[in-house]
């Protein structure tokens, strides 16, 4: 085993995962769409705390979806999961966002988070 390193220690450290992420173009939001995974019996209060965190972050018009159910094993049970999506679009004909519009949408993510733990909807979805 002389010579070989473990891969702790290796001369070619990982890439931090911020470097991994593209850059985001000028007047595109730090993302167009938040996914969340919620238990099955939470998904209409989900969607009702998508709703009012986007009107009141002065977003109008998100477009809000529902996958396919899976489930999640855990130690004693399965729990039956959705996915849940909130997208938001360009307000300007070029397909960018106004600056205005843009601010409103990079709040929507942080304010979600905070949204569903103060509801009690837990999010099951990996953290990024």
């Amino acid at each position: 085993m002389i010579g070989i390193k473990p891969p702790w220690r290796s001369s070619n450290p990982q890439p931090e995962i911020a470097t991994l992420r593209a850059p985001v173009p000028p007047g595109m939001p730090d993302r167009e769409k938040i996914q969340v995974a919620v238990d099955a019996k939470n998904i209409l209060r989900t969607i009702e705390v998508f709703f009012a965190v986007a009107e009141s972050n002065g977003i109008q018009q998100p477009e809000v979806s529902v996958g396919k159910p899976y489930l999640l094993q855990q130690v004693r049970s399965a729990k039956r999961l959705l996915a849940l999506s909130l997208r938001f679009y360009p307000d300007l004909a070029d397909g960018t966002f106004s600056p205005t519009h843009l601010e409103n949408v990079n709040r929507v993510g942080p304010h979600l988070h905070r949204a569903l733990r103060n509801a009690r909807i837990a999010d099951y979805s990996p953290i990024d």
